[in-house]
């Protein structure tokens, strides 16, 4: 006769295909190829290393009459693309300035257009010095 304890573990994987029936299974199917989609294309973009998580959780809870209920919740995080960031100066009333205070400005004017010429097909020869 076999007792509960003989039995052994049954495996994680068989469980996670029988919760909604197979529905877990396929969706998780289905993000891993996603994210391993967009992580090959993060790295190639970035030239780096890209990552990315997928969390599974199972809350379980079990009633006095033998029965367990098995709810489960996926969260993925993704890659994220690299925002490039700023640089500012602080001014003397402490406000942030894409310009240096400190620097002197240099007086800039518009400089009007040339006017086009054409250019012939002549060619000077090279001399030999």
């Amino acid at each position: 006769m076999t007792t509960p304890k003989d039995e052994g573990a049954r495996g994680f994987a068989v469980l996670v295909q029988q919760i909604d029936d197979g529905m877990l299974h396929a969706e998780l199917s289905e993000v891993v190829q996603e994210i391993s989609g967009e992580l090959s294309k993060h790295a190639i973009n970035t030239g780096g290393v890209a990552k990315g998580s997928i969390t599974l959780t199972l809350n379980l809870s079990a009633k006095a009459n033998g029965t367990v209920s098995v709810e489960a919740d996926v969260k993925t995080k993704r890659p994220k693309a690299k925002r490039p960031g700023s640089v500012f100066w602080l001014t003397a009333g402490d406000n942030l300035s894409p310009e240096n205070p400190r620097q002197t400005k240099l007086p800039l004017r518009e400089v009007p257009r040339a006017e086009a010429r054409e250019v012939t097909d002549t060619v000077t020869p090279v001399k030999n010095v």
